[in-house]
């Protein structure tokens, strides 16, 4: 079953698709990272942020994105997904970094521009 994630003002911006790799794509189809355990990896293998309880993490421990159920504002209607497009090949993955202590505040970056920041 694919999650939705949605962004500080509950508007959905991605999803984690139910394939083998836990793909996160944006809504135009484009797979830009994906899930390891509750480490978020970009296509290059850049360790770049936490999925803790359905919140997403920066790696300062600011929220970036939710699930509907975690997510603080009444969350919009998720719009018709695109097809997936072809993903780039996994670089090797990162060690990941120690873990921040996780903030209650939003982090200021946009969630789409944050899960792009290592798509290929």
């Amino acid at each position: 079953m694919e999650l939705t994630l949605f962004d500080k003002n509950g508007i959905p911006t991605a999803y984690i698709a139910d394939d083998l790799e836990c793909s996160i794509y944006t809504w135009d189809g484009e797979a830009v990272c994906y899930l390891y355990g509750q480490i978020i990896y970009g296509w290059r293998g850049h360790h770049i942020r936490w999925f803790v309880n359905n919140i997403v993490y920066d790696l300062q421990g600011y929220r970036v994105g939710y699930t509907r159920a975690t997510c603080p504002r009444l969350t919009r209607l998720e719009p018709l997904k695109k097809l997936k497009r072809l993903k780039f090949l996994k670089s090797l993955r990162q060690i990941p970094k120690l873990q921040p202590i996780f903030k209650l505040q939003n982090s200021n970056q946009p969630l789409l521009d944050f899960l792009s920041q290592d798509k290929h």
